[in-house]
C-alpha cells in the first residue's frame, strides 16, 4: 500500500517551494522526476543545489538570486542553514525536493 508517508525511508513523498513571504507550496513532479524547466520554474531561474538538509531533501534556489537582488526567504534560511550566517542566507524562491523526485546528476552521483 502506497501513501503519503514512504514507509521504507520515512520521509514524506512530498516536495514544496518556500515562497519569501513564508508561504509553503506542495508540488509534486509531472513525470517521476521534476524536469531541469520545473526547478527552473520554481526557483525562477538557473536552478543550484544549495544542500541536502538533515532529511534527506534537496534544497535548490536561483544561482543568481543575490546577483538580481531578490528578497531575503527567512523562512527558508532558518529552516535549513544553521549555523546562519548573513552571507550564506537564502534568497528567493527556495525548493525543497524529495530525492526520488530529482534526476541523479543534482544528487551528484
Amino acid at each position: 500500500m502506497t501513501g503519503i508517508m514512504d514507509r521504507a525511508e520515512g520521509l514524506i513523498n512530498l516536495s514544496f517551494i518556500i515562497r519569501t513571504s513564508g508561504e509553503i507550496v506542495p508540488a509534486m513532479p509531472d513525470d517521476d522526476e521534476f524536469s531541469p524547466q520545473q526547478i527552473r520554474d520554481y526557483v525562477a531561474g538557473p536552478p543550484e543545489v544549495v544542500c541536502r538538509t538533515h532529511d534527506g531533501f534537496f534544497l535548490f534556489h536561483n544561482k543568481e538570486g543575490k546577483e538580481r537582488g531578490l528578497p531575503p526567504n527567512e523562512l527558508a534560511t532558518a529552516m535549513y542553514l544553521t549555523p546562519r550566517r548573513p552571507e550564506e542566507s537564502l534568497v528567493g524562491r527556495v525548493f525543497v525536493a524529495h530525492p526520488d523526485h530529482i534526476a541523479s546528476y543534482w544528487k551528484g552521483e
